[in-house]
């Protein structure tokens, strides 16, 4: 199993990797639909109150709010530690335009289950334009948490 969480050339990365990449895990974003299914507004909304998380500095309850596989991949001072890092490279979120939100199941090298891919064109103040691409998986209690992240 890759773990991996950090800033690479060409752009920023922060990954919690699971062997696979969220590209990877679904289908090219469409534009979001007028209706989605329960299903899928759930997990996207699980994705964007994430991103809040994130957004308000509060880097340690991302970690908290995580799947399991997202804290098997990576430690939560080592999670911290990155997205401080990453979030001084972007700067603060000027904004974020949600593209689309794609199911899948089972995709490949990941657990088994239900996943929801979710794609954001995101401004901050000092990168302009990004994706940023959230994976929730259906965790066993029922809820929806981000066990995938990048930016690039």
């Amino acid at each position: 199993m890759n773990r991996s969480v950090g800033l690479v050339a060409g752009g920023i990365v922060i990954v919690a990797a699971l062997g696979w990449g969220a590209r990877r895990a679904y289908p090219q974003a469409r534009p979001a639909p007028t209706q989605e299914n329960p299903a899928t507004f759930r997990a996207r909304e699980a994705a964007q109150n994430w991103l809040q998380l994130i957004d308000e500095g509060r880097y340690g309850e991302s970690y908290d709010q995580a799947a399991q596989a997202f804290k098997v991949a990576v430690g939560r001072l080592e999670w911290t530690s990155k997205v401080t890092g990453a979030r001084s490279v972007t700067g603060k979120l000027i904004s974020r335009k949600l593209l689309g939100a794609n199911p899948v199941m089972n995709p490949p090298k990941a657990p088994p289950g239900n996943y929801v891919g979710v794609e954001f064109r995101s401004s901050f103040a000092k990168i302009p334009s990004i994706t940023e691409s959230v994976v929730v998986v259906l965790e066993k209690d029922g809820s929806w948490r981000v066990i995938n992240y990048t930016m690039k």
